[in-house]
């Protein structure tokens, strides 16, 4: 493991020569500055793991060099290099509060001892890397964060939090916005005025008492113009660290295309087996019809033979049979089932409007 390096920015040769030796004893490796310039163009070179700088130099001041350090984009990446200053106990102590404010590190009193020096070296350091360290944790939980979002963003599912009280504490609408709602009324609405469920399980008490962990069924949501959507939703039990119920995570996914395609299914079906008993109903018709037409008209070709009263009964047959024919060809092209009012209650297909 590499010595861990100091950069020290002093204009005192001496001071530079004191503490080479006590760092160097103590497993640091140190760099020197001897003003503030080359101080400023060694920082970004060397990359130091600490810098220790003074407070009185000639031209550009230890004030000047670290407010130079934390200004400039260049200086960017290092940014989390832990400072120190050295100083004489006549420094201004506001200032040196106001450098403090600005993320200074700490200051070190002339004259100062070997351990004293290793110890503010040593904290510096040890304060810093638990810094970067809390940094990067919230760094990881700030991506983390920010992927949760953007994933319950990109979920099509309405997400709900609801209380013991049933109120929406939390509301992430889907794409669609089924709901119609703004996030803002949706927030402490009690959820049961936005859904209906036959046995409204979900939303009794008594129902989680037995240990029950979540739920999934179809229910219906309840829109702002008072429409039902219907949905599939999946209820589950939010527990404090005490195991103790103190919610409800509700997924509520839009159903309608499926509700439709399922009615579209049934329509067809339905339409399926009409047209199989019209089918039925044609072929068993024009069976016995058939003959009954044919005899009718043969007998009739032979009609001055017969009495007038027997030629209009034999008219009469053939003009219903026609008719009946007629009405069979109509059940053959039917598109659509369409039913109009006959008796009271009762309705009947309306074999015209059934074939358009």
């Amino acid at each position: 493991m590499e010595p861990r390096k100091i950069l020290l920015i002093d204009d005192n040769p001496e001071i530079h020569m004191m503490m080479r030796i006590i760092l160097r004893q103590n497993g640091f490796q140190m760099v020197s500055a001897y003003n503030g310039e080359d101080g400023l163009e060694k920082i970004p070179e060397e990359n130091p793991d600490l810098i220790i700088l003074d407070y009185m130099m000639p031209k550009v001041s230890g004030k000047q060099v670290f407010e130079t350090f934390i200004s400039e984009e260049r200086f960017k990446d290092f940014w989390h290099i832990p400072v120190l200053m050295l100083t004489a106990r006549r420094e201004n102590k506001i200032q040196k509060q106001k450098l403090l404010q600005k993320g200074l590190y700490g200051y070190l009193t002339k004259p100062f001892g070997m351990r004293e020096l290793v110890e503010i070296i040593e904290s510096s350091l040890e304060k810093a890397q638990e810094f970067h360290q809390q940094m990067d944790l919230y760094k990881v939980t700030k991506e983390a964060k920010d992927f949760l979002e953007k994933l319950i963003a990109s979920i099509p599912d309405a997400i709900f939090i609801i209380d013991q009280q049933y109120k929406v504490t939390y509301f992430k609408g889907c794409h669609s916005n089924i709901l119609k709602y703004d996030g803002a009324d949706i927030l402490n609405k009690d959820f049961r005025k936005i859904i209906f469920s036959e046995d409204n399980k979900p939303f009794n008490p008594a129902f989680w008492e037995g240990g029950v962990e979540n739920l999934r069924k179809e229910a219906f949501l309840i829109n702002s113009e008072g429409e039902k959507i219907p949905v599939y939703i999946t209820v589950t039990s939010m527990k404090n660290q005490n195991n103790e119920r103190i919610g409800s995570l509700i997924v509520a996914t839009d159903i309608s295309d499926l509700k439709e395609l399922q009615q579209e299914l049934i329509k067809r079906e339905k339409l399926a087996v009409f047209m199989e008993t019209a089918i039925a109903v044609n072929h068993e018709i024009n069976n016995p019809l058939a003959p009954i037409l044919g005899n009718t008209q043969i007998l009739l070709r032979d009609q001055d033979k017969l009495d007038a009263l027997s030629v209009k009964r034999l008219k009469t047959i053939e003009r219903n049979a026609q008719r009946i024919y007629k009405i069979t060809q109509k059940l053959r092209e039917i598109k659509e089932p369409v039913s109009t009012d006959y008796v009271g209650e009762t309705r009947m297909l309306d074999l015209k409007e059934s074939a358009k």
